[in-house]
């Protein structure tokens, strides 16, 4: 099988004739690029090209791949003062501000772990229950647009060694949580004015379900949103209120146009994994086992019976340095071993090859993949 066609073999829950190994490189390319740290043998070579000559199959989460976002009535002002970058939003009802920080400055230097365009929040456009007004009026005045572009020329760069995947706005609560407000503010905010909150969150889910549809209609495939859920700070009371129904109305927009939804959780897993089971959700991507997260993959197997598809397994944490590349190797094998016969399973970070991954150990992935990955899994 080429490697797209072994994609969409476990997503449609068959048999692939391998495990596939897909993990995502873009900010480990972005990164070593920018800073001109990419392998000798590969300087000057594309990302795709890069993985492809190291067995690794190709997935993209490209954003607007299907649509494109206008909000004709609201005015953006952007300035940079050293490494932040300050934002401001003019509506006819008032102003939102936001303050973000670039996280990769200069070569070596230790920094916040973030994706992108390598920034992350200082503060955040909801400060208050005033602004809340404002961002349902940013909301309400956001028109999407069909247009494939990105998904068609995306798809021509991959051609049959990977899949092209369009990504979609989060579901309202994780919006509030990450985009707008922050976890602690918008945990707040949902205890001290709930109602406000809701009406906002409702406003949200009525525009996603714009975009939503137009990502059912669009020749991809697969739909992903960059959820970010963790059970320590999305519970399960929130993710059962909030979350699930949210992620069954987009199922249900979805598979009327036989599309496979996908949602990227990186956290803590265990306390939500019998919440997830029974909602409509084809994959989470992004799994990340034990030590790094708090289940093991073989638990959340068998708690999701095969219904949703873990697509993930690998810490990114190692692997940069701290182990050695034979312990890294065997985390791989014992990894494969949890997870036979290998139904409904794709190989790959649990979130994102980090900028300082040692590059040998992408290659070490693929060699184990090669040995032990054709299915069904066989390790004595």
């Amino acid at each position: 099988m080429k490697m797209k066609e072994r994609i969409l073999t476990v997503l449609k829950h068959k048999h692939p004739d391998r495990i596939p190994w897909v993990p995502s490189a873009d900010y480990w390319y972005a990164v070593n690029k920018r800073n001109d740290t990419l392998p000798k043998e590969f300087e000057g070579c594309d990302q795709c090209d890069i993985m492809k000559s190291v067995g690794v199959g190709l997935w993209g989460r490209v954003y607007e791949a299907v649509y494109r976002e206008e909000r004709p009535n609201i005015k953006v002002k952007r300035r940079k003062q050293e490494r932040d970058i300050y934002t401001i939003y003019e509506t006819p009802i008032g102003s939102l501000s936001t303050r973000d920080r670039i996280s990769i400055a200069v070569r070596d230097e230790v920094l916040p772990y973030a994706f992108g365009d390598e920034i992350f929040p200082i503060k955040y456009m909801i400060e208050d229950v005033d602004d809340l007004r404002i961002a349902r009026y940013m909301i309400e005045d956001t028109i999407y647009h069909v247009d494939y572009e990105k998904f068609f020329e995306q798809e021509k760069r991959f051609a049959e060694d990977g899949l092209v995947i369009a990504a979609v706005p989060r579901c309202a609560l994780q919006r509030i949580l990450v985009e707008f407000m922050g976890f602690e503010k918008g945990i707040m905010a949902l205890h001290d004015h709930p109602k406000e909150v809701e009406d906002l969150m409702a406003v949200i889910e009525q525009k996603n379900n714009e975009a939503y549809q137009i990502a059912a209609e669009s020749p991809a495939k697969a739909i992903w949103s960059p959820e970010n859920i963790d059970g320590t700070v999305t519970s399960p009371s929130l993710y059962k209120k909030y979350c699930l129904p949210s992620f069954n109305k987009r199922g249900e927009i979805l598979h009327k146009h036989n599309k496979v939804s996908m949602i990227h959780i990186d956290g803590n897993l265990h306390s939500l994994l019998p919440l997830i089971r029974d909602t409509d959700i084809d994959v989470v991507e992004g799994v990340t086992p034990l030590p790094f997260g708090d289940v093991e993959i073989n638990e959340v197997k068998a708690i999701w019976n095969d219904k949703v598809i873990i697509w993930g397994g690998i810490p990114a944490s190692i692997m940069a340095y701290g182990i050695i590349d034979e312990e890294f190797e065997q985390y791989v094998i014992n990894l494969l071993r949890k997870i036979t016969p290998g139904d409904n399973f794709v190989l790959a970070m649990g979130d994102l090859i980090p900028p300082d991954a040692v590059f040998e150990r992408i290659k070490i992935v693929s060699d184990v993949v090669e040995k032990y990955g054709k299915y069904p899994i066989k390790i004595d």
